[in-house]
């Protein structure tokens, strides 16, 4: 055989050869610098505020994505009252180890959230899902996009059939567009005597500007409750374009824009009309809660402001810590803090 014959039948073998070497070389390079970055950020800060800890973890996806698979993570986060803090008992991360830009989360098991109200008091709030997945997308600005996707939650104090969350930032607009949703939604506590036993719906889109003042807390450089500070001295607003929710007893839609106030409460008008689709819950049955207030006005008004399609149209409104509906003080409101 000749040296060319030679040649042309075993260099493409030889090639495949040294690029499944270079390929596996660079695989374990990354892999061996990501467990020391996790083995680093493990029980420490990974952000302002922000505190990762997990007593295990386990490193694959050889030969094109690194995969972490962690057994029970905590993510804590500092707030001016108190710690919150989300804990998975199992929890993965899938990225591709060429060209990443997109990092895959998974969370699976017992889960739990525990939070401190303003006056003090811990929360918790243990749950499980059918499955909960999230993303980031990033660019050359950093994180670009997150999106969380949740099916068949359930928790002492409610059940879900399915909830959504997308936060990205507007290519085209300085801008923070917001789309949040859930579905079948079945309440287990008190307040489902004053909303019933389901909300069917629930979805708001929403666009917060400008963008730059949550730059920092995208990128990781600052607490969130420094980017609320930034986003009211901007004087930023939220607007909601799209709101809408379907009760057992009624359904609204609505839109409106909100502020924050120098003591970072929320300050602004919301317009809605209400469609009442059933019978509501009997005034007995009414808890004392700001909802319970707001059906029964709905009772006390809803005649006089009823439209041809028999909807009721009402403007809630917030200003200086108070809320209104219809010009009816309902309760005070606290600051986002």
């Amino acid at each position: 055989m000749s040296l060319t014959n030679r040649f042309f039948l075993y260099g493409p073998f030889a090639l495949f050869v040294a690029l499944a070497a270079l390929v596996s070389a660079r695989w374990w390079i990354e892999a061996d610098a990501f467990a020391k970055r996790l083995d680093g950020a493990n029980g420490r800060r990974i952000a302002p505020g922000i505190t990762l800890h997990f007593a295990g973890k386990r490193v694959g996806g050889f030969p094109f994505r690194l995969d972490a698979t962690f057994t029970d993570l905590k993510i804590r986060v500092d707030t001016p009252h108190g710690p919150s803090e989300w804990q998975s008992e199992d929890f993965a991360l899938h990225r591709l180890t060429y060209g990443a830009r997109r990092t895959l989360f998974e969370a699976a098991g017992h889960q739990r959230l525990s939070w401190t109200s303003e006056d003090g008091t811990h929360h918790e709030l243990p749950f499980e899902t059918g499955s909960m997945r999230a993303s980031v997308i990033e660019d050359d600005r950093g994180p670009a996009r997150f999106d969380l996707d949740i099916n068949g939650i359930g928790t002492p104090a409610f059940t879900a059939l399915h909830a959504q969350l997308h936060v990205r930032r507007d290519p085209q607009l300085d801008a923070v567009d917001i789309a949040l949703s859930a579905e079948e939604v079945h309440l287990l506590t008190a307040i489902r005597k004053a909303l019933g036993d389901r909300i069917k719906m629930v979805r708001l889109g929403a666009t917060a500007v400008p963008g730059k003042a949550f730059e920092t807390l995208r990128t990781g450089r600052a607490p969130w409750p420094e980017s609320l500070r930034d986003f009211s001295q901007a004087r930023g607003s939220l607007h909601a374009d799209e709101f809408d929710i379907a009760l057992d007893g009624l359904s609204a839609e609505g839109h409106g824009t909100f502020a924050l106030d120098s003591a970072l409460r929320p300050n602004g008008l919301f317009n809605l009309r209400i469609h009442e689709s059933g019978a509501l819950p009997g005034p007995d049955a009414l808890a004392r809660s700001g909802v319970s207030k707001i059906i029964g006005l709905l009772r006390e008004h809803g005649r006089d402001t009823a439209k041809s399609d028999g909807s009721i149209s009402v403007v809630f409104a917030c200003s200086s810590g108070l809320s209104y509906f219809d010009q009816q003080l309902v309760g005070a409101l606290g600051t986002l803090l």
